[in-house]
């Protein structure tokens, strides 16, 4: 049998300003009505012999794959909470050796959560055919020929004939890992043909990894197992014990075991495979008009070539544009030269050292029990849209810089305001004084939606004291 684990602890910087670091781009809907998280999970109906998938990802993300997995009618065997990011290495670590308690010969399918694949039965042939080369010790790469000489990409260097003999019929013999290359050497790797892109997709054995594992990164390894043995379960989650998993070395897949195994092969992957990793990766894979433009959204592309306006919340048009890319969210556009795609992270970056919000969160945030947007902020006061989800309620808590007037606009309220409680229904309202204990709860079918006034001198999502949760958010001063 196969145990899926699907890594989605990225925060897709190169996609910004649609990827934020709370809601990274494999939970939206960049290139279908489901979000890449979701395809990831349904791509797996067609693999013969899969079990249900184990997920590991950013304990800010909990509740988002927790809701799109609902969304799709799939259940995970397990959901790993990493509280201090670490790299693809211990992440994957960490949810092998829990695996490792469960079975003994299970075969592991590795898979980031943020791509796109166009080709689902050709993904599953791929896995078939790498499936005797897994049992049979061997760590497999599935690697994708390349098209043009792309610098994003890191590449497999694939045993050539005159090497050797094959491993097994379409599974060679990977002789080197190689970095994301500059142009030149890209063009290299392209004219040679023993060079592919590294899919970030490996197929191999439990005990063929721990091994290597141990071998490579025997600290990844202690840290990883300590963190997995004094793991806690928090409502349908597993939280991997923070104090050991932050002292694993930082390290990816890649650099941590792949360039140093020797027991590596590739299986060629033929199944219109994209990481969505750039907007020219956005570009690369989405439909085209005539002239080579691709618009998604309420986007008006007049006398403009090679481009992509991607549109959230607004009519965006453009006129004379020319390999360009230009993304509009609701607080945020991004405009840059398309050949610039892989240098967005560096934007992110700095706009980080600025503090902006913008790189960590959109102005519509979801919450296990719905959502809020933040419709206006100035120093004086907040003013932000609820929507609450049928049955569900927010914590209870209070605030100790901030006053709350609700004002219902649809659905029916049942509100704890200090000592009283009141239904309130559409046009009614309350007021919530700083320090007063408050709860709000929708019991009815339908969403329940509300704004939200906060006046005061902070209103920082950490000036939350909570008392009671659905959620296991228990902790004093945590974010709502």
């Amino acid at each position: 049998m196969i145990t899926p684990i699907i890594l989605s602890g990225g925060s897709g910087n190169r996609l910004w300003p649609i990827s934020r670091q709370r809601d990274p781009k494999q939970f939206h809907k960049i290139n279908s009505t489901n979000t890449l998280f979701q395809q990831t999970i349904l791509r797996l109906d067609g693999v013969v012999g899969v079990r249900s998938p184990k997920i590991i990802c950013n304990d800010e993300h909990r509740f988002i794959v927790d809701k799109q997995l609902n969304e799709i009618g799939k259940v995970a065997s397990g959901i790993y909470l990493e509280q201090t990011p670490r790299n693809t290495l211990p992440a994957l670590s960490a949810s092998i050796l829990e695996l490792r308690n469960h079975y003994q010969n299970e075969l592991v399918l590795v898979l980031p959560a943020d791509h796109v694949i166009t080709d689902n039965a050709a993904f599953a042939k791929a896995i078939e055919r790498a499936v005797p080369a897994a049992h049979d010790g061997r760590i497999v790469c599935f690697g994708v020929c390349p098209d043009r000489p792309e610098t994003g990409y890191g590449y497999l260097q694939r045993e050539t004939d005159s090497d050797g003999k094959k491993f097994i019929s379409d599974v060679h013999h990977v002789t080197n890992f190689k970095e994301k290359p500059d142009l030149k050497v890209a063009n290299e790797y392209l004219a040679n043909g023993n060079y592919f892109w590294n899919s970030g997709i490996f197929l191999f054995k439990l005990d063929t990894f721990i091994e290597e594992l141990r071998r490579q990164q025997p600290s990844v390894f202690f840290n990883c197992y300590q963190a997995v043995k004094q793991s806690t379960t928090d409502l349908n989650f597993i939280r991997l014990n923070d104090h050991h998993f932050c002292k694993s070395p930082s390290i990816s897949i890649d650099h941590g075991i792949m360039e140093n195994a020797e027991c590596i092969s590739m299986v060629e992957l033929k199944a219109g495979w994209s990481d969505m990793g750039s907007w020219n990766g956005v570009w690369e894979t989405l439909l085209k008009d005539d002239h080579g433009n691709v618009s998604q959204g309420d986007a008006h592309i007049t006398d403009s070539r090679d481009s992509c306006v991607y549109a959230t919340s607004r009519l965006v048009a453009t006129m004379g544009l020319q390999n360009t890319v230009v993304v509009e969210t609701k607080d945020a556009v991004l405009v840059m030269d398309k050949s610039r795609s892989q240098d967005v992270k560096h934007l992110v970056e700095n706009l980080g050292t600025l503090h902006r919000e913008e790189v960590k969160q959109h102005s519509h945030e979801n919450r296990p029990w719905g959502y809020f947007e933040s419709l206006e902020k100035t120093a004086l006061c907040q003013i932000k849209r609820l929507v609450v989800n049928p049955g569900a309620r927010l914590s209870l808590q209070r605030h100790q810089h901030r006053s709350e007037h609700w004002v219902v606009l649809s659905g029916c309220a049942y509100v704890r305001n200090g000592n009283d409680k009141l239904i309130l229904k559409p046009s009614e309202s309350t007021f919530i004084a700083a320090g007063e204990l408050h709860q709000l709860e929708n019991r009815h079918n339908e969403p329940l939606e509300i704004i939200e006034v906060q006046t005061g001198s902070y209103f920082g999502e950490d000036d939350i004291e909570r008392f009671e949760d659905d959620y296991g958010r228990t902790i004093v001063n945590h974010a709502a």
